[in-house]
């Protein structure tokens, strides 16, 4: 009797250690593990004739690689995670150029491509500083915020003290939200004009403010063409 005793406590001790170690077990699958250098995959972007690559990518990698500000992150396409990469370089975009221009456009969306389609176009891809405010030259103009050109002006100053930039270039664009919120009896009938004055206002200052300073103006429309302003 004792010894089927001493069995039946045996065999529960056993049983108990076998739960534990299965508990164990799934508390380490389930239990978080950090992910060390991992960022969410971004699309690539194909591989786009030359003329085009400008109009595809902003200041972002493409053949391969995803856009990163003015370089690209290499894609690991053999993780083991498909909804994972890992970083493992970052190419320098500019090719080794210095920036020799200042470029302030508006910061809608729709403007981005055309912008930087017409960089390249001016042989500055890649090599500018690229200052963005609502509505351009009307943001660094307007009196509702004044904050707006203050900042805009010391970034002016900061570009010229770091990088010596002797042009600044200024993209204006039709049908801007910013134009109808913050300019009064604004109507797309009288729109361009207001463009055009405070594309012509901007400059003046700019020349003002940095003597032999080059300044460029544009204004483009939502089909991508693009006018010289002045």
């Amino acid at each position: 009797m004792d010894k089927q005793i001493i069995a039946l406590l045996i065999g529960l001790v056993a049983l108990a250690a076998a739960l534990a170690v299965a508990v164990g077990v799934v508390a380490m699958r389930v239990a978080p593990h950090p992910t060390p250098h991992l960022v969410p995959i971004v699309p690539i972007m194909p591989l786009v004739p030359d003329a085009m690559r400008a109009a595809t990518m902003v200041h972002g990698g493409y053949n391969g690689h995803a856009g990163c500000g003015g370089g690209a992150v290499s894609i690991d396409s053999h993780t083991s995670n498909p909804t994972l990469v890992q970083v493992t370089s970052v190419a320098a975009g500019s090719k080794g150029r210095k920036p020799e221009v200042v470029m302030l456009s508006c910061m809608d969306y729709r403007l981005m491509r055309g912008v930087s389609a017409l960089m390249e176009q001016l042989g500055h891809e890649d090599a500018y500083d690229h200052l963005v405010l609502a509505g351009a030259s009307l943001g660094a103009l307007q009196t509702a915020h004044t904050e707006w050109g203050a900042t805009f002006w010391r970034h002016m100053e900061l570009a010229r003290e770091l990088h010596k930039v002797h042009t600044l270039i200024v993209v204006d664009h039709t049908d801007c939200g910013a134009y109808k919120l913050l300019t009064p009896g604004i109507t797309p009938a009288n729109e361009n004009i207001s463009h055009l004055s405070n594309l012509k206002t901007i400059a003046d200052e700019a020349r003002k403010r940095f003597p032999g300073l080059k300044v460029e103006t544009y204004l483009m429309d939502m089909r991508g063409t693009i006018e010289n302003a002045l």
